[in-house]
């Protein structure tokens, strides 16, 4: 009975525990998303903490810390109601002072309203930025594209801007973009990449210093000394020349001086003209 009565015991401080550290972090994230900045009166946003059984909660009270601990196959999991953001990880710790979330061990993250998921082996959140310092992928569903990175990713949540650093291949419905450094603008469905840059759309293939895409215009714009290849030909500028592609139409339009070849079948007659 005393075993049995300790093992109860236990139990309650264990769930005591991790109701304390959920109503800590809640009322964290008050204070992170719902009052700074903002009237007293406005609604504050609500964060919900779920930790898988056997999965571990960690209070540090003096350095206004919470850890959760969870493991593979079954995460740590949070769900946050403005900005509407939903994220797992194996290990989640939430630092109040600097008002930051750091996931760490196969995170996965997901922002309803602007159609991004994203994975990764670590990531930081605030209420204003989401950070994967060591790379992982992007999937923008409404853009229709999926980025992977090889180094630095940050997405600005109130701006809806992003930029990658370090390589990048970004791939479209029927196109691919491959290079070093990469910002985009949610709002205007538009990005500028630069840096050992390499387009390719069905047949055609591109380089550049930088190149542009506007989805709405259904164009990518090369530019710095740009090229452009298709089945039959070349164009090359030079470092003040624009090359417009038409994705939807295969149409080309150049601005500034340009090189231009046709490739020709040379047939060889029987007298061997």
């Amino acid at each position: 009975r005393a075993t049995r009565a300790v093992e109860t015991l236990r139990k309650e401080q264990i769930m005591r525990a991790k109701l304390f550290c959920l109503i800590f972090l809640s009322i964290a994230f008050l204070f992170l998303f719902g009052l700074e900045g903002s009237a007293i009166d406005k609604v504050a946003s609500a964060i919900e903490v779920i930790v898988p059984a056997q999965g571990l909660t960690e209070l540090d009270l003096k350095n206004q810390i919470c850890l959760y601990q969870g493991h593979l196959g079954a995460p740590v999991r949070v769900v946050i109601s403005s900005p509407q953001m939903r994220l797992s990880a194996v290990q989640i710790v939430y630092d109040l002072e600097n008002r930051s979330l750091v996931a760490e061990k196969q995170v996965e993250w997901q922002a309803e309203k602007a159609g991004l998921q994203a994975t990764s082996e670590k990531m930081t959140v605030t209420a204003e930025l989401v950070q994967l310092p060591t790379g992982g992928e992007i999937t923008f569903a409404q853009e229709e594209m999926r980025l992977v990175i090889k180094g630095d990713f940050c997405y600005q949540v109130p701006e809806t801007t992003y930029q990658a650093t370090g390589g990048f291949f970004l791939s479209g419905p029927d196109w691919t973009l491959e290079g070093q450094d990469l910002e985009g603008n949610l709002n205007n469905s538009s990005f500028v990449a630069s840096g050992a840059l390499s387009f390719t759309h069905q047949q055609v293939e591109g380089e550049g210093e930088v190149i542009s895409y506007n989805k709405n215009e259904g164009t990518m714009v090369l530019s710095g000394s740009p090229v452009f290849r298709w089945e039959s030909g070349w164009l090359h500028g030079e470092a003040e020349t624009v090359i417009i592609y038409y994705l939807e139409t295969g149409k080309v339009k150049t601005e500034g001086p340009t090189k231009i070849r046709f490739a020709q079948e040379m047939g060889v007659n029987p007298d061997g003209n």
